[in-house]
């Protein structure tokens, strides 16, 4: 038997979960998840303190960083890093979106993922067998160079 009161009871509930779902977008949204990616999903521009990258100083394995690229647009995925001989390397694929923007201008921005320092730096195609050999083979490896 249906009641009048549950046609009510089903709109309250959708009424309730789109509510929800836009104080979890409005949350997000004022909380800073526009500061660059969201997990797997690109973001935009990095916002924090800025300073100069001095590879002498980087953590023995950084594994992920933030990476800004594309300064008309800003776009920022997180990605793995690798550190060898006191440079700081990563290592894209040549579909990557990012790698795209980096072969138009290598200007790109960092940060060590769950710190706030931003590094401006340039992206520098490696050829060196010596560094090269280091990594997967269909891989494109360049260097954060500062700037």
């Amino acid at each position: 038997m249906t009641t009048p009161s549950q046609p009510a009871c089903a709109s309250y509930a959708a009424m309730r979960m789109y509510s929800l779902f836009l104080s979890l977008v409005l949350g997000l949204t004022l909380t800073g998840c526009g500061n660059g990616p969201l997990g797997p999903i690109p973001g935009g521009a990095l916002a924090g303190p800025t300073a100069r990258f001095d590879p002498a100083t980087l953590p023995p394995d950084p594994s992920v960083i933030v990476l800004e690229t594309n300064p008309a647009e800003p776009y920022s995925v997180k990605i793995n890093a690798v550190t060898v001989e006191g440079q700081l390397y990563i290592d894209p694929t040549a579909e990557r979106t990012w790698y795209k923007h980096i072969s138009n201008n290598g200007e790109v921005r960092f940060r060590f993922d769950g710190t706030k320092v931003i590094y401006p730096a340039i992206a520098v195609p490696v050829t060196d067998p010596s560094i090269t050999r280091r990594f997967e083979a269909d891989r494109i490896v360049l260097r954060l160079d500062p700037r």
